[in-house]
């Protein structure tokens, strides 16, 4: 009995514990999104140190109170994936050891010995990052193992996401945005605390998101577990559940939408769209009233949208611009990616490693990203590498998507995060904006907790009596 009430109490303190790494976690991303998303060495380099502390922490809180059996197994090979990827990265940096054919072209011009990676100093800033999102994972999956501590998260990103669209949007209204333009800036477009605003509308798509979540979740505590009540009362108590607090995540959603609509990203929007149709064909109770309600709350959002803000948007659509160049250095991308098809040109090493291929028709735009993370990688880590990154990620979303079928409760947790997949994977086809150290950390918060939510929590291991 003494020993079992140790282990009580041992295990009360880790989880209490956890749920402070996962809020300090979570507001180090906040804090980062802050500045100019992340996109900065000093916003990044701090995020991933706080994050390195948490993760420390981390260990030693797992030696007290281990994941269950199952779900390290589960995790098992995504990790050691991953952690291959970012090893073949390192070794790309190190010289010394690869045979001198190995070696990037570009080393034989200068009296240094040679590397696989064209730019070994950038590839190394990009591992860090990369390990950083791998702690994030980690910290907010183990973060959710409270439920309700999961659903506070959910709604605090959804906050945090309505807070940022509505500095986005006043900014745009007034024409001043402290964050990117201390001086003022000249009509440019919503951006909020982004560089640009195909970056800020994956962000403000993943808050939309949120906040639809939200605000089913605050519909489910009032629809309860009872299905078998009057239409006429549950009517009632959805609308008395949306007068009490889901008003602000309805809000939010659509302030979230708004930016993103006048932001006028066209890729984020399309993004957008898709994320919300996955949401509601993976969250199966959408056949119920509380998914009827919320589908045709969104539906009147859009229909607000589109009446009152997407003038500009589509003129956008059909019109010529400079960035329609992207599709001329794709295939360019694809040819310089073949002559290093296996060993690839290091991580980080598309802005220089490129230059050389770069055909006239676009040589007046500086290429330093590839807008489009899929070719991006290929170029950079090799074909193993890029596909062993990206089955990494495939099996934490397979294991998410199962859920969606599989789970009984909470299992708005697993569709808000395969909607977060499919706005951030069908973005990254024509940019770059997972790329972006606030967006990616973001995103791996959100598969932190869909992942963790995908495990049942009936069957609990046995505790050890010694």
């Amino acid at each position: 009995m003494v020993h079992d009430t140790a282990d009580l109490g041992r295990g009360r303190f880790a989880s209490a514990l956890q749920g402070y790494l996962g809020w300090l976690t979570l507001m180090a991303v906040f804090a980062s999104t802050l500045a100019f998303g992340g996109n900065h060495p000093p916003a990044w380099l701090a995020l991933a140190l706080v994050v390195a502390i948490a993760v420390g922490v981390q260990y030693a809180v797992d030696g007290v109170a281990p994941p269950r059996a199952d779900r390290q197994r589960a995790i098992l090979l995504p990790a050691a994936t991953y952690f291959a990827v970012l090893f073949w990265g390192w070794l790309q940096t190190l010289p010394g050891w690869a045979p001198e054919a190995w070696h990037h072209p570009a080393w034989a011009a200068v009296a240094a010995p040679g590397v696989i990676a064209i730019d070994p100093t950038e590839a190394q800033h990009h591992l860090v990052r990369l390990a950083c999102y791998a702690g994030v994972f980690w910290i907010a999956a183990r973060a959710a193992t409270d439920r309700v501590r999961c659903r506070h998260m959910v709604i605090a990103i959804a906050l945090f996401s309505t807070g940022l669209a509505i500095f986005g949007l006043g900014a745009f209204i007034t024409g001043s945005n402290p964050i990117i333009d201390p001086t003022g800036l000249d009509g440019g477009p919503l951006t909020a605390s982004f560089v640009n605003r195909n970056s800020y509308a994956t962000y403000a798509a993943f808050g939309l998101l949120a906040n639809i979540a939200a605000w089913i979740m605050v519909m489910e505590q009032a629809s309860g577990a009872d299905q078998t009540r009057s239409t006429r009362r549950l009517i009632r108590d959805l609308l008395n559940s949306f007068v009490a607090r889901g008003w602000w995540f309805a809000c939010g959603a659509l302030t979230c939408g708004l930016a993103i609509v006048i932001g006028q990203s066209r890729g984020g929007t399309i993004a957008a769209v898709l994320g919300v149709v996955v949401f509601f064909v993976a969250y199966q109770r959408a056949r119920g009233a509380v998914g009827r309600v919320a589908l045709l709350g969104v539906i009147l959002g859009a229909v607000f949208i589109a009446a009152t803000s997407f003038g500009g948007l589509a003129a956008r659509f059909f019109a010529t611009t400079q960035e329609s160049g992207r599709f001329i250095i794709f295939p360019v991308i694809v040819e310089a990616s073949f002559d290093r098809f296996w060993l690839g040109h290091g991580l980080g090493g598309l802005h220089h490693g490129l230059r050389a291929y770069i055909p006239p028709a676009v040589a007046n735009v500086e290429w330093d990203l590839a807008h489009n993370s899929y070719l991006s990688n290929l170029f950079e880590l090799g074909a193993v590498g890029a596909a062993a990154f990206y089955a990494a990620l495939a099996a934490v979303v397979w294991r998410i998507a199962q859920a969606t079928r599989g789970r009984r409760r909470d299992h708005v947790f697993a569709s808000l995060a395969v909607a977060c997949v499919a706005v951030g994977a069908a973005h990254s086809l024509v940019d770059f904006s997972l790329e972006m150290p606030g967006t990616a950390a973001l995103f791996a918060v959100l598969l932190g907790i869909g992942w963790r939510q995908s495990f049942s929590s009936h069957k609990r291991s046995r505790r050890q009596s010694h």
